[in-house]
């Protein structure tokens, strides 16, 4: 085998002086029990099914509400849901859908990616920093093993939460 050589200029220099602190920080605490936590949406991708048919990947990242301590201990908990987008799992989508506040019609006619199939808005809703309430259980992967997974999507209503808009700067935890 040969030695790569990087065209297009890349230098050691370049790479060692990447601001990291605002990356990704992969999750190490505990795992939440089934239940109901509010969670925000992070990541929302069109992209392709195994067998090849349309699908939603949604990114969620747990947000404890403070009136429950015992919700701290989750916070940042992250999981993906798969929702294949086809007639015969529209029981999946719909509640998805009102969960985030958008209609069928503005998800079928409206749905806007940028060049990496991220999802930048549906209709005029920008969904990503969205929050959602998620019922969440125990379930599968495709290998068997034990992982938590989506149960339900469910709204989350501003006006009963006291909800802000700056949900996602930690500094300015909301209320609920």
């Amino acid at each position: 085998m040969g030695k790569v050589k990087w065209g297009g200029g890349i230098s050691q220099d370049a790479i060692d002086e990447v601001d990291t602190s605002k990356q990704f920080t992969p999750y190490d605490g505990p795992t939440p029990p089934n239940g109901v936590y509010r969670f925000v949406v992070k990541v929302l991708r069109k992209a392709s099914s195994n067998a090849g048919n349309p699908q939603l990947q949604i990114g969620l990242e747990l947000v404890p509400r403070s009136d429950r301590p015992d919700q701290k201990p989750f916070k940042g908990y992250f999981m993906m849901d798969f929702i294949p987008v086809m007639d015969s799992t529209a029981w999946r989508l719909r509640p998805f859908l009102d969960a985030i506040g958008v209609t069928s019609k503005e998800f079928v006619n409206g749905t806007m990616t940028d060049e990496d199939d991220n999802i930048t808005k549906i209709g005029k809703k920008v969904v990503k920093g969205t929050l959602v309430a998620v019922s969440i259980k125990d379930g599968q992967d495709q290998k068997g093993n034990s992982r938590k997974e989506v149960g339900q999507y469910i709204p989350v209503v501003d006006d009963e939460a006291g909800l802000s808009d700056d949900h996602d700067d930690p500094d300015n935890e909301p209320p609920f």
